[in-house]
């Protein structure tokens, strides 16, 4: 007999629950694995994203089935992104962009993104600050996941500052840690239908991190033949 193993994703049941809707459903040649939301963990490093599940290696299954609640559907979205990179026979879960998302997306066309840490939690202790420091080194970008115009977003200097600036945005459970990368200008795309239909530079004026434009930055519109590729 052929088995096949799944795993659950968001089904918080106990090894009795498990085993329980296993007989229930008569899945002898099924093994059934189940995992919470919380238990992923992303890593985006040098361009390459890996992903565990409680520990599991999603490659390792030849389903994965995912449920999330409105609370967590930023996160099933970026599993479904992840498992699609790689091919891995999924259910597709409701949409719901972020920056992360975005950066998911452009890391899986092969375009360059800063090394980039994401907690879904307040919770830090002494490994996460080391693994902020190795993945993302300093100084380095805090900012909030669904953020805009530039508010909650910090610079971080010292390791030191890491779990202050955590604590001080403590009700903004979802956030960034990202490379810096020195400049003082960037370019905003807009893609429709997989097609870039304008492009925006932003200049920094008076801030000394941010290319908001309103904190102050000039903006200027670029045709997309006059932008730089490189």
């Amino acid at each position: 007999m052929v088995r096949y193993s799944v795993l659950a994703v968001g089904i918080n049941s106990t090894k009795k629950e498990k085993a329980k809707i296993q007989k229930e459903l008569k899945l002898d040649n099924i093994n059934l694995d189940v995992a919470s939301i919380k238990e992923i963990l992303f890593r985006l490093e040098e361009g390459k994203i890996t992903a565990l599940i409680a520990g599991k290696n999603p490659n390792k299954y030849n389903y994965i089935l995912i449920q999330s609640g409105w609370s967590t559907t930023h996160m099933a979205y970026l599993l479904h992104l992840y498992l699609k990179s790689q091919k891995i026979p999924h259910n597709i879960p409701s949409t719901q962009s972020t920056k992360l998302s975005d950066i998911f997306l452009l890391s899986s066309k092969g375009v360059s993104v800063p090394n980039t840490f994401f907690q879904n939690g307040s919770k830090i202790d002494e490994a996460r600050i080391l693994k902020i420091e190795e993945t993302c080194k300093f100084p380095c970008i805090y900012k909030t996941v669904l953020g805009s115009l530039g508010s909650n977003v910090y610079l971080v200097n010292r390791r030191e500052d890491i779990e202050e600036v955590i604590r001080k945005n403590g009700k903004l459970n979802k956030y960034i840690f990202q490379e810096y990368i020195p400049n003082d200008f960037d370019y905003r795309v807009v893609v429709a239908n997989d097609i870039a239909t304008s492009v925006c530079k932003r200049t920094r004026v008076d801030d000394k991190y941010r290319n908001n434009v309103a904190l102050g930055a000039t903006e200027e519109f670029v045709t997309i033949e006059n932008t730089p590729l490189d």
